[in-house]
């Protein structure tokens, strides 16, 4: 009978597990992991996490929310961090066997990836509802919590807060974070301290409701909302030593393209000999990995069939777009045709741009 009462007691806690996560869809809608895969860009002149969100939570939120190890494993230095999450999952702890490390930006590259490996989201990845960007953040709903249950009164701190190194860690998810303000009404972000200003609650709260975006640099912003028309990309060099176009921008002409455009003729002469060269060397053929000219053939071959195999392996292929984009990686011959074509200048180009250093910047190169 004990056995039976048992296993009815665990079927009630699975049934309550799924209602609420059927309410919180019903709720909310539909959760997206993958929402925040692409940082999502400010307006022009509107809020972003850079510009306006970060000083704020470098003043009153890093000294605990900054290190490998923070409370939650949840990070607020920097925008990724905030995609991650938090974690439930103590960095340091009594473990009979190694954990995974959970390193940003080098154990996974994506939020969703995230998701994955057991964080949980802190910006809200739920429908576009209104009021989502809010209600369904467990960051804006912990700094809310503050505000609807500021200190209590008087210089000393009750009891009750628990400030100690090895206090047990509260990572409510959103699921949980209803229950978690009831039961413990004054464990408002920040914790222990007092809440924001209005001024910093309410800045925080617009960039919330505009989707939690990031700066995005000065260009993109204004192409999106169509105040700036792109004219061309430097292009790639291919392995045939060509300027080809950028496959990230793949309907934009190249510089070479434009120049043809702009001129009616194909580049050519000593100027171009000389960008080309430096364009090469500047951009198109980077981060190479060299070694010694006397090391043994046996040794190079071990190095580009290690790189080969790198470069053909599943993991690395799912994480490489995040990191330097749909750019290809070359071996072997063709990497040292791009290593020549960076580093070899011929006489007469390396003449003329001393030439023209002398002329426009009066600097004389030896």
């Amino acid at each position: 009978m004990r056995n039976k009462t048992l296993a009815l007691l665990v079927a009630a806690l699975a049934g309550c597990a799924t209602l609420t996560s059927d309410s919180l869809d019903e709720r909310f809608g539909q959760a997206d992991p993958t929402r925040f895969d692409r940082v999502p860009l400010a307006a022009t002149g509107g809020v972003s996490y850079r510009h306006d969100v970060k000083p704020i939570l470098e003043r009153r939120c890093v000294v605990c929310h900054g290190c490998y190890d923070a409370p939650c494993q949840l990070k607020l230095d920097s925008w990724a961090g905030l995609a991650r999450g938090s974690s439930k999952t103590p960095v340091y702890d009594v473990r009979l066997l190694e954990a995974p490390p959970t390193r940003l930006g080098i154990d996974a590259q994506r939020p969703s990836q995230w998701r994955q490996l057991g964080f949980d989201p802190v910006l809200s990845e739920r429908s576009s509802r209104p009021g989502n960007e809010l209600a369904a953040s467990v960051l804006y709903r912990s700094l809310q919590h503050k505000q609807a249950h500021p200190l209590p009164a008087g210089p000393v701190l009750p009891d009750s807060f628990d400030f100690s190194l090895d206090r047990a860690q509260v990572c409510p998810t959103l699921a949980e974070y209803d229950a978690h303000e009831r039961k413990n009404p004054l464990a408002g972000m920040p914790y222990g301290l007092p809440a924001l200003s209005p001024a910093e609650h309410g800045l925080i709260t617009r960039w919330l409701q505009a989707g939690a975006p990031d700066r995005g640099g000065q260009v993109l912003p204004l192409v999106r909302e169509g105040k700036a028309a792109p004219l061309f990309s430097y292009g790639i060099l291919n392995a045939a030593g060509d300027i080809v176009r950028d496959p990230n921008f793949p309907d934009l002409p190249t510089f070479p393209e434009f120049l043809k455009a702009a001129t009616g003729q194909d580049p050519s002469g000593p100027a171009w000999e000389a960008y080309r060269t430096l364009f090469v060397a500047g951009f198109a053929a980077q981060k190479f990995v060299v070694v010694p000219r006397e090391t043994p053939r046996a040794v190079q071959d071990l190095y580009r069939t290690a790189f080969t195999r790198i470069f053909a392996d599943p993991e690395y292929k799912e994480k490489r777009g995040t990191v330097i984009g749909e750019y290809d990686e070359v071996v072997g011959d063709a990497a040292e045709k791009a290593y020549a074509a960076g580093t070899v200048i011929s006489e007469a180009t390396r003449e003329w741009i001393k030439e023209w250093l002398l002329r426009r910047f009066n600097h004389r190169l030896g």
